[in-house]
């Protein structure tokens, strides 16, 4: 029955209508809304996102604070899979290169590192070279474990059967074998020059004692002074034999000691029993008197204008006896004096006798 007057009341299809419809557009307009709004709407706290930078709000009734985070780090790309381990072709760098040491250190390393003994020197002087084909010798056989392995093959002279002293006794007498048919052979006034140290007189005392300052003058006068050097075996046999030429074959005594220092070294070679009345002493006067120049002394003699040798009829060198090269030629290089080894006149006219405590070759011969 219909009420008279009464609104029309709609349809219950009308109302499911109208319901989805309101549901959908609601359902839109939040797609549509940023979830920070509905929450807002709602009186809830948010956290707020941005795309960039990241920062964040803190819920809190306290005024809002913005941390930025820590800048994401940078990873470099990886070692492509093909590149082979470094390793795998390159030594470690300390077979190569020394450690990085402050450059304040670093000479004093480099010099330990670069130091060479005594021996090992000599082993490259043209004086051991000469001593290799002079005495066909095999050369240098100590395996000793001395830190002065030089002074302690020196100091051997005592030994007669040691290496040094077997070698020293051999040069004496291929010297020997050569002044004896020079001097048959030649007329007039003939010269045997002998050096002093290391050729008839052995200091390797001296070199022990003074071992780390073997060229301080003072120390070398003061050993001078106390003439107790020893003898070089072979030297005093020699000696006798020269003599025993006749009074025309003289001994010549030339030395780089100093002049003022003759009457200790005459005295030290008498109790050794190498010198004789007769003998001549020729030592240094000066800094710039050079072996050459007293050799040339002795070859001019009375005709020259030396005063030292003035005295005496000029003389024919036939043999000249050292440990040093300067004790035979006037040499200052190294280069020239290596040319010298196949010089003719080694073991005929020139003897070297062995002396690996010191020498020219230290300096290069400079």
């Amino acid at each position: 029955m219909k009420l008279k007057n009464s609104p029309r009341l709609p349809s219950l299809g009308r109302i499911a209508t109208v319901a989805i419809c309101l549901c959908f557009a609601r359902a839109q307009a939040r797609s549509q809304a940023t979830p920070q709004a509905a929450y807002r709407s709602a009186g809830v706290p948010t956290i707020a996102f941005s795309a960039a930078p990241v920062t964040q709000s803190l819920p809190l009734t306290t005024p809002r604070i913005t941390i930025a985070p820590a800048p994401i780090p940078t990873f470099a790309a990886p070692v492509p899979a093909f590149a082979a381990p470094v390793s795998a072709f390159a030594a470690p760098v300390s077979a190569f290169a020394a450690p990085h040491v402050p450059n304040k250190f670093r000479p004093a390393i480099l010099e330990s590192h670069t130091q060479t003994s005594l021996v090992e020197q000599w082993k490259r002087s043209l004086e051991y070279g000469v001593l290799l084909k002079q005495n066909r010798w095999q050369g240098w056989s100590d395996s000793g474990s001395s830190s002065t392995p030089e002074i302690e093959w020196m100091e051997s002279h005592v030994d007669p059967e040691s290496e040094y002293s077997r070698l020293c006794r051999q040069t004496f007498s291929l010297g020997w074998d050569a002044v004896e048919a020079a001097a048959r052979s030649q007329a007039g006034e003939l010269a045997v020059i002998v050096d002093i140290d290391e050729t008839v007189l052995v200091n390797s005392r001296f070199q022990r004692e003074n071992y780390g300052n073997p060229s301080d003058p003072a120390a070398w006068e003061a050993w001078i002074k106390r003439m107790e050097a020893g003898a070089v075996p072979g030297a005093k046999d020699f000696l006798d034999k020269v003599r025993g030429l006749g009074p025309r074959v003289h001994v010549v005594f030339m030395s780089d000691r100093p002049e003022e220092m003759n009457a200790y070294t005459i005295e030290n070679l008498r109790r050794q029993g190498m010198f004789s009345n007769g003998d001549i002493v020729l030592s240094r006067t000066e800094a710039a008197d050079s072996k050459e120049h007293r050799r040339r002394c002795l070859s001019s003699g009375s005709t020259g204008t030396d005063p030292r040798c003035t005295n005496w009829e000029p003389m024919t060198i036939i043999a000249k006896f050292g440990d040093s090269l300067r004790d035979h030629f006037e040499i200052h290089d190294r280069g020239a004096a290596m040319e010298m080894l196949d010089d003719p006149r080694w073991g005929k006219e020139d003897f070297i006798l062995p002396n690996p405590m010191y020498g020219q070759w230290i300096k290069d011969y400079k």
